[in-house]
């Protein structure tokens, strides 16, 4: 028998994503409670805006694997067309 022995990583590229995601939840979570309490305004309308700031930058990530993956031009194109898009209208609102 053959020992076979991998130099894979014990977490894959993923995990960041996962935990990213898991604290813009917690923003979102946290700024909704703070919302409806009607306490802390503007740390509440703060933690919304970090967590929509997270969530963008997780699904242009995520969607940039997916457009890697598919090697289309046209794709390629929307993608980008996409993100700039996306950075436009959030600098613009800021």
């Amino acid at each position: 028998m053959s020992k076979t022995t991998t130099t894979k990583s014990a977490h894959g590229a993923g995990w960041l994503i996962n935990l990213i995601s898991f604290v813009a939840v917690i923003c979102i979570g946290v700024a909704l409670m703070l919302s409806k309490i009607g306490a802390l305004g503007a740390v509440s309308g703060a933690l919304l805006t970090i967590a929509q700031t997270i969530a963008y930058i997780v699904v242009s990530v995520v969607s940039f694997f997916y457009v890697y993956r598919k090697k289309n031009v046209w794709i390629w194109i929307v993608w980008a067309v996409s993100i700039v898009l996306i950075v436009l209208s959030y600098v613009l609102v800021f």
